[in-house]
């Protein structure tokens, strides 16, 4: 699954003004590895997130997909958009 996330993060220009990425794991709990604002900035690099997918576990138990979109949409994208 690492290798998997790491080809897609490899094929994506990340970075302020390009594209942000956020990693969510979720069986049956959920576990916020990184949000949309952690590598925004100009000084991150891939391999700064590619160290935080290699270091991440494997959850075991239950796929619960709609548990870990909600956690993604209500942890990431409300830490990344601060309006004003």
């Amino acid at each position: 699954m690492q290798r998997f996330i790491k080809r897609i993060i490899g094929r994506i220009d990340i970075g302020p003004n390009k594209n942000l990425v956020g990693l969510v794991q979720f069986s049956d709990i959920e576990y916020t590895v990184f949000n949309f604002n952690k590598f925004k900035f100009a000084n991150s690099s891939k391999a700064d997130i590619y160290k935080e997918i290699d270091d991440t576990a494997l959850l075991h138990g239950n796929t619960d997909i709609a548990l870990g979109l909600r956690s993604l949409f209500a942890r990431s994208l409300s830490n990344w958009y601060s309006p004003g």
